[in-house]
This record gives structure tokens, sequence and C-alpha cells, in this order.
């Protein structure tokens, strides 16, 4: 089948070769970068993921805590002078 293109044509591309005999293997280094991708790919959404839990779990934390009592000290010292 090469042989009948390159008599039809002279001129083959890559895309021919493709054609004939399949895409090109990837080669160690190629695969090694591809998994690396995935991997940081990965860790990054479960960083993006981890945010809203632990923003989640600080906001339950104060929710817990016992609340102070607020009382009424709004009063300034030229109104306590007055009385």
């Amino acid at each position: 089948r090469l042989a009948d293109l390159l008599v039809e044509r002279e001129v083959i591309y890559a895309e021919d070769v493709e054609k004939i005999f399949g895409p090109r293997a990837k080669t160690e280094k190629q695969l090694a970068e591809e998994k690396a991708a995935a991997e940081k790919a990965e860790a990054e959404n479960e960083a993006k993921n981890a945010k809203p839990e632990k923003a989640e779990a600080e906001e339950a934390k104060e929710e817990a805590k016992p609340k102070a009592k607020k009382t009424d000290k709004t009063e300034t010292k030229s109104e306590e002078e007055a009385k």
C-alpha cells in the first residue's frame, strides 16, 4: 500500500503514513510526561475540592464556640457624667 502511494504521488505526508501504519508508539519520555501532567491535574483538583471542606470545618468550629454575652456598655463618659 505504501509502495502504491509512492508510485502514485512521489511524496507522502505524515498523515498518509499514519493511515497506513497507525499512530506512532509513544516513547517512555512521552508516557512519563503525560503521567506527570495527569497527576498534577489530579492534585490541583483535590486541592480545589479540599478548600471548601476546610472552610466548612472552620465555620463549624466557630459556630460551636460559645458566644460571649453582649453587654450594653455603649454609653460614653460624657453620658455617664451627665447622669
